[in-house]
């Protein structure tokens, strides 16, 4: 089946991928329509090859349009998804989805409500450095993670435009915070979080420029979270550490490696321990490893969108029943309840116990 969409918000998500970059990659979606409140937005519509609109009410009542994509300033996502919705449109919403976790639930509430289906775009599932860590993870080869980091560090100084602007939802942790956050606790989906400590700073912007956040998982997995746009010595994007092995990736343009230990051999020795009531003697397994590295292989170019039309690709499927939704809006609750904690552990200093 063939599916078009008009995108309302036409700044540098909703032309360069939405609309240009989308047509290169796919033809499961035809970008046709779309609106922006700014004059000089709308030239580029007509000059891209879409069909411009007035309004939002024009665009929600074009009638080959069964998909809408909301990429505006964050703050107006609610609204905007949910009178597509009740104007009988599916949606694709940028992330962050919304501004908090209550907002989100009156979409779902939509969603069920229209039988229209709802997704956020959480495009960077689908980046290359992190489909080499599930599936290195998922594989066994570095056996079972116990501490996950997982960092985004630039110095870009103020953060730009709307983005620095707390009413508009802006700030780092919510432009790519997002991403990292959503990625590593769907790597993590089998388990629950239990505990949610942060801090974000504001270095020189009005909204947030900095932030660390630690989030703990019942099987006793650690997550760290870092999201700077005023550090000068960037550390590694991903290093994963697991009972078997370790995988760093230092950065979205270099693939990194992998360390693994394979057991060769095993033996039993005792040690000599020291108790309250005198020396004990306590058998110890011993074992004897090799250690391997190995480079890990690009899966693409994890700098560059040309995995990213798997989303879309992905969606249009489950509209049109052949697949399961990856990306679901109970996926996108879970991680704005943990954006809320975040906020809240940082505005009181104190960690967040959980069972989510």
């Amino acid at each position: 089946m063939t599916h078009r969409s008009g995108i309302i918000g036409y700044g540098h998500m909703g032309s360069a991928y939405h609309a240009k970059r989308l047509r290169e990659l796919t033809d499961c979606v035809i970008p046709t329509a779309a609106f922006d409140i700014r004059p000089e937005m709308m030239k580029n519509v007509v000059e891209d090859g879409l069909r411009p609109c007035s309004s939002v009410e024009d665009l929600l009542a074009q009638k080959d349009i069964d998909i809408i994509v909301v990429a505006t300033p964050n703050h107006v996502h609610k609204d905007l998804s949910i009178a597509a919705m009740r104007a009988g449109k599916n949606v694709i919403c940028e992330k962050p989805v919304t501004m908090n976790a209550a907002e989100l639930e009156e979409i779902i509430a939509v969603s069920k409500e229209t039988g229209m289906q709802f997704a956020a775009h959480q495009n960077r599932r689908w980046d290359g450095n992190f489909m080499n860590v599930k599936s290195i993870v998922e594989s066994g080869k570095i056996g079972t993670p116990f501490y996950i980091k997982h960092r985004i560090h630039g110095s870009g100084g103020v953060v730009y435009g709307w983005r620095n602007d707390p009413l508009n939802g802006g700030g780092f942790l919510m432009d790519w915070g997002i991403h990292l956050l959503d990625r590593t606790i769907w790597l993590m989906r089998e388990h629950k979080i239990v505990e949610v400590g942060a801090k974000v700073h504001n270095i020189l912007s009005r909204a947030d420029d900095n932030a660390i956040v630690n989030i703990t998982f019942d099987n006793g997995c650690k997550l760290l979270v870092e999201t700077m746009h005023y550090a000068f010595a960037g550390e590694p994007l991903w290093t994963v550490h697991g009972d078997k092995g370790c995988i760093v990736i230092p950065d979205e343009d270099t693939p990194g490696n992998v360390t693994y230990a394979t057991v060769t051999g095993e033996r039993y020795a005792d040690d000599l321990c020291y108790r309250e009531q005198g020396p004990v003697t306590i058998t110890s397994r011993v074992l004897t490893e090799t250690y391997k590295t190995e480079p890990l292989v690009p899966i693409g170019q994890s700098n560059f969108p040309n995995l990213w039309q798997r989303f879309y690709e992905n969606y249009t499927a489950a509209l049109d029943g052949t697949e399961d939704l990856i990306v679901t809006p109970e996926q996108s609750l879970r991680l704005m309840k943990v954006i809320d904690m975040i906020y809240e552990s940082s505005r009181t200093n104190q960690s967040i116990h959980c069972l989510l």
